[in-house]
């Protein structure tokens, strides 16, 4: 699906992750089990540490490298007018009359759930209040970052910036801290920027057709507050109707997570050998292939891989990494018989492909609630 919507670079440079993973990455973890690391160990003690870090740190560091990037632009804009001025940003022309969401809007919500967030974490899960207002200080500033994720691959790694945090977290409590702290704070993160990406597509589609941008905001903040009751409601009828973990229900999220804290809440010493060397390598290739290409004239930039994307295909697996590439195969079959109709209707078809996958996930979720048997089960392996 992703594929019909997206830029053929970084569809090709997620398959390329996707093959560094499965060719180069796991093989050589296959190959020195029981050297490296412990044979037999699983998550981030195991083979899996040595792609899922390295995708972690890549997409980490290249959301840093676009924070800069946007910060840089915007004081740069800030100098040459003299003043703030909320027109600088680009907005099309019948977006133009619209009312914008004023800063003073923005700055006061930050506040005021900053300061809810402050003051019942450390009573419900015992976090300290200084950890929680830094979570709540990061996370926005990640969710700049990882806005050029979503608007460019659709895809959103909240998650990786998630685990980040747990990581951080984890290795400053050492061993004496309590392993739900860095679970809650991380989760805290994946929440924020969550809801700052969704807010970024309704964003998009605001501008697009021309919806007044108050509107969407209120509407995103009405659904936030509907679904803290619908999500709990929702949550106790799953674990009423389904013993968690189960093999139907395997929670394997909250496994690789429980793992990944106990695993760093010894230090980055106990990771599996060389891995934290690997993903700094990672690290430092992201940064120098984004620079080398801000630099590099159009024609040449789009022949350089995204680090981003790259990082993302890594982190997916071969599986969604395949399906969006054939999808690009599709619209380049498409394209070159019928460039015409491709052109008119490409987004169309790949925005009707999205609306019947949320439809089958909607279904999925519900057959799950109410511990129902799919008529159909189908996997990618």
């Amino acid at each position: 699906t992703c594929g019909l919507l997206t830029p053929s670079r970084f569809v090709v440079s997620q398959l390329l992750g996707a093959c560094l993973t499965c060719g180069l990455l796991l093989p050589m973890a296959v190959a020195h089990e029981g050297d490296w690391f412990r044979s037999g160990a699983t998550g981030f003690q195991g083979r899996e540490a040595y792609y899922n870090m390295p995708a972690i740190f890549i997409v980490c560091t290249d959301s840093v490298y676009k924070l800069v990037q946007i910060a840089l632009r915007l004081c740069t804009q800030h100098l040459r007018s003299g003043s703030h001025d909320e027109t600088l940003l680009l907005q099309p022309q019948h977006f133009d009359k619209l009312p914008p969401v004023g800063t003073h809007v923005w700055v006061a919500g930050i506040a005021v759930c900053t300061a809810i967030c402050t003051a019942a974490f450390p009573l419900l899960f015992g976090c300290t209040w200084y950890t929680t207002l830094i979570t709540c200080l990061c996370a926005p500033l990640w969710s700049i970052g990882m806005t050029a994720a979503v608007g460019v691959t659709g895809s959103n790694m909240a998650s990786s910036c998630g685990r980040l945090m747990m990581i951080m977290f984890s290795v400053w409590g050492g061993q004496s801290g309590s392993v739900i702290h860095p679970l809650a704070l991380g989760s805290l993160t994946v929440a924020i920027i969550d809801s700052a990406l969704d807010l970024v597509r309704d964003f998009k589609t605001a501008y697009l057709i021309g919806c007044d941008a108050r509107s969407v905001m209120g509407a995103q903040i009405l659904g936030n507050f509907v679904s803290c009751f619908f999500s709990a409601i929702s949550y106790n009828m799953v674990i009423t109707t389904n013993h968690i973990p189960s093999t139907d229900l395997p929670a394997v999220i909250a496994t690789t997570s429980r793992a990944l804290v106990v695993t760093f809440k010894l230090g980055f010493d106990k990771m599996p050998q060389y891995c934290f060397l690997i993903s700094l390598i990672c690290s430092g290739i992201t940064l120098l292939v984004n620079i080398i290409s801000d630099l590099s004239p159009t024609l040449t930039r789009s022949l350089i891989p995204s680090p981003l994307a790259m990082g993302l295909g890594m982190y997916l697996g071969m599986g969604q990494s395949l399906m969006t590439f054939l999808g690009l195969v599709f619209k380049w079959t498409w394209n070159h018989f019928q460039p015409a109709s491709c052109s008119n209707n490409s987004k169309l078809v790949g925005a009707g492909l999205l609306a019947g996958e949320g439809m089958g996930n909607l279904m999925n979720n519900a057959f799950q609630i109410f511990g129902l048997c799919p008529p159909v089960h189908v996997t990618f392996t």
